[in-house]
């Protein structure tokens, strides 16, 4: 049996996992792609970690978020039943008799068990100028733009709204305000004792005008005394209470930038606080990774730290003494793990990869015992239809950098016959392939009768510092080489008919895309996702300009011919490619016009291009019919536009 486009959203995505703190359960949230209210329906599983059967844990279809009490006898969740999310609690045995903490509506995040188990600290937005019921002409006014960044992707404009920590007791009958000001108060942990929250924040003058920088803060519950912990110029994330008196955290001593590896810091407590670097120069890159939980932990007794870093592709789980300060590759293969947990004596994790569906695995911390798979939530996909495998080559750039690409081979393939060629580019730039938000895309284009081609040029994380800034100031120069190169090479090994190209990209996959049909006549036809055409007018218009700073050495007023030359508008009137466009109307990290202009320029051309709109979603929201629906598309374009009709040989 051979997979269609009919099983996409037949995967069941996995959120988390998380152990339990004395180490006997294992929670996890499934994912559900539903077709027919067209959305994502998630689920919290628990299932005792010595095996046995997996229980579904929560009623309803939007459960999300679970943190287990501190005796392991409960489980804080966010779930929303129609009325807006809000935190409720109930025991291990499931959510028969739980009790909502929160009013409904108020978006609460992240809920938190204090470590003494009487108290759940949670993020919620505050609006102290939204009133009950604003009029009509309330509704109406303007907003008034002073900084930067006023708006985000998936979220619009920036209002007055300012996202805080709450403190609440384990009935919810008193909530109280912990941190208060102009700035958001996010990503925390409790300390050790119960007695204070460790959060990232930026609450430097020049905050709203600040790209990708942050500080950790501590705040003291009694008297809400707030102190900055970290260099307010720095980044930090994912802050992580080490032992009574110090905080890891992931982060930089300099923020600002998106082609920086990520740091392993440590702070102490202490007055002044002391901040020491783990670990430097790995590749620690959660924001470009396809994360589904946490990549950093710490084992119960503060001598160890787990942690996600991206090798080759993979996303092998990383282990450092912090005695010794030996740091050992531990969990490692041809798999991604996108999310881990310690408690106890194990480590859960979820992982998953272009040959294999995403899955919960658990391993002893200390015994030499493998990986034990106890979720079975992509079982029977997996066995009604065989995944095809995934092979890794590796090749010369031009200038003889050593490059690596994946290749997924039809289901049908036979040595020695040249198939067509479906080439998928990465976004990013920094980001890997196999990039799996949903692993059946590729396999489901591999069953189509192509060959997949999925290439990580320089920009691509996972190979070092200098191979991912390779691509820094240098967008359309060495990053489309190596992408031709792979292609040649494919060539080279007789596995692709070099009259059946195909090229498809979203976002910096888009740009790269378009740049492509630009600079070639080779493809067939082209799918472009969410590119930037025009790096002139995406520059404002945008929600990260600071990217395209460092992306391009400076603004447009400072790099006007930098911005024109990089830009695929540029060579519009070069494009013989047929191409196919496709957008979301709300996206703000690319925003639609720059489709609108490449359309429009071809159409002015006489060129063959279509436009694809899709209603509402921004650069990476979309509903399961609409990731459907693109998938499809594709392959039709791609279908329509065969090329050579001389059979291969073989």
């Amino acid at each position: 049996m051979r997979l269609t486009a009919d099983d996409f959203n037949d995967i069941r995505l996995v959120d988390g996992p998380l152990i339990s703190p004395d180490g006997k359960q294992i929670v996890w949230v499934e994912v559900v792609l539903d077709e027919v209210m067209d959305r994502a329906n998630h689920r919290i599983w628990i299932r005792p970690a010595s095996g046995g059967p997996a229980r579904l844990l929560t009623s309803g279809s939007k459960a999300f978020a679970p943190a287990f009490s501190p005796d392991s006898k409960k489980v804080a969740y966010l779930a929303n039943h129609g009325k807006g999310t809000a935190i409720f609690v109930c025991g291990i045995d499931g959510d028969q008799a739980k009790i909502q903490l929160t009013e409904a509506g108020q978006s609460p995040q992240s809920p938190r068990w204090s470590p003494d188990g009487e108290s759940l600290a949670y993020a919620r937005l505050v609006d102290a100028e939204a009133g009950d019921n604003p009029t009509q002409a309330e509704k109406n006014a303007p907003a008034v733009i002073r900084d930067i960044y006023f708006q985000a992707d998936g979220t619009g404009l920036i209002g007055s709204g300012r996202r805080h920590l709450f403190v609440t007791d384990c009935q919810g009958q008193e909530h109280r305000q912990v941190t208060f000001g102009d700035w958001h108060d996010q990503d925390f942990c409790w300390t050790k004792d119960s007695l204070s929250l460790v959060f990232v924040c930026n609450r430097s003058p020049g905050r709203w005008n600040q790209f990708r920088t942050s500080a950790l803060w501590q705040v003291r519950l009694r008297g809400l005394r707030c102190r900055r912990l970290t260099p307010e110029e720095g980044e930090a994330a994912h802050p992580r209470c080490l032992d009574s008196s110090h905080i890891v955290y992931l982060g930089s001593h300099e923020g600002g930038y998106s082609s920086r590896h990520r740091q392993i810091l440590c702070v102490s407590l202490a007055a002044p606080p002391k901040l020491d670097i783990l670990l430097d120069s790995q590749a620690i890159t959660p924001s470009h990774l396809s994360l589904r939980g946490s990549p950093l932990e710490t084992s119960d007794d503060g001598k160890m730290v787990y942690f996600l870093a991206a090798v080759r592709g993979r996303t092998p789980v990383h282990k450092l003494s912090l005695r010794s300060k030996q740091l050992t590759r531990w969990i490692d293969g041809d798999f991604q793990v996108t999310g881990i947990s310690v408690s106890g004596d194990s480590i859960a994790l979820v992982r998953q990869w272009a040959s294999e569906l995403p899955e919960v695995w658990i391993k002893p911390l200390q015994s030499g015992k493998g990986l034990k798979q106890i979720s079975d939530v992509n079982t029977a996909l997996s066995t009604r239809v065989p995944l095809a495998q995934v092979k890794a080559i590796t090749y010369r750039a031009a200038d003889h950098t050593e490059l690596e690409m994946f290749i997924i081979l039809p289901a049908d393939y036979h040595e020695g016959k040249r198939y067509p060629l479906w080439l998928t580019i990465h976004g990013g730039p920094h980001g890997m392939h196999p990039a799996l938000d949903n692993p059946l895309m590729y396999q489901i284009q591999s069953a189509l009768g192509y060959i997949v081609m999925l290439p990580n040029p320089r920009g691509s994380v996972s190979y070092g510092q200098a191979f991912m800034k390779g691509c820094v100031q240098d967008w359309g120069g060495g990053d489309y080489l190596d992408i031709m190169a792979g292609v040649d090479e494919l060539i080279h090994l007789g596995l692709v008919n070099d009259r059946k190209l195909y090229v498809e990209g979203y976002s910096y996959g888009g740009i790269m895309a378009a740049w492509i049909v630009g600079h070639t006549q080779r493809f067939n036809a082209a799918v472009i996702g969410a590119p930037v055409t025009d790096q002139i007018s995406n520059f404002g218009t945008d929600d990260e300009p600071h990217f395209s700073v460092e992306s391009l050495g400076g603004t447009p007023q400072q790099q006007p011919e930098e911005y024109r030359y990089r830009s695929a508008l540029s060579y519009v009137d070069q494009v013989t490619t047929p191409v196919q466009l496709q957008h979301f109307e709300g996206d703000l990290r690319c925003p639609i016009g720059q489709s609108m202009q490449y359309y429009m320029a071809l159409k002015f051309l006489g060129r063959e291009v279509e436009f694809v709109r899709y209603p509402g979603g921004s650069h990476v929201g979309r509903t399961p019919s609409q990731w459907k629906d693109m998938l499809i598309r594709m392959n039709q374009w791609f279908k329509s536009h065969p090329g050579d009709q001389q059979a291969d040989p073989g």
